[in-house]
């Protein structure tokens, strides 16, 4: 069975800045976590 996070199909768009792309993606998420954008403690897909 899918996890219930896999099937909603909202998508986050964030565009990684600074030096290096773990960073960047850190610094975007961040940033998205603050504006209100995604929601504290939610979460995401793995990286892998």
């Amino acid at each position: 069975m899918a996890e219930p996070w896999a099937t909603l199909g909202i998508d986050l768009l964030v565009e990684p800045t600074g030096p290096g792309l773990r960073r960047g993606l850190t610094d975007a998420l961040r940033a998205a976590v603050r504006s209100g954008r995604l929601a504290p403690g939610t979460r995401l897909p793995s990286s892998r």
